[in-house]
């Protein structure tokens, strides 16, 4: 199962989360689009724990690097 954790300081990410066994990250973009990244390394989701810029991380670390694919909607803390 997949913990969404909210972002309070971005202008761009509002939520994510990663679910470790599946190696898939799942981003909810403030526009309200969110989007599951597929075979993400622990190491990439870690980088984004850390990040102090979540929508910078993202955008140079994620986007475009993995496959992805839309989620309808993230539901309450889960996805």
């Amino acid at each position: 199962m997949l913990e969404m954790k909210t972002v309070l300081k971005s202008s761009n990410v509002g939520a994510y989360g990663y679910d470790a066994e599946a190696k898939c990250l799942v981003v909810e973009f403030r526009s309200g689009k969110s989007y599951r990244y597929m075979n993400v390394p622990e190491k990439t989701a870690s980088g984004l724990d850390a990040a102090e810029s979540k929508g910078r991380f993202v955008a140079a670390h994620v986007v475009d690097k993995f496959d992805f694919e839309p989620v309808e909607k993230v539901d309450a803390g889960k996805a």
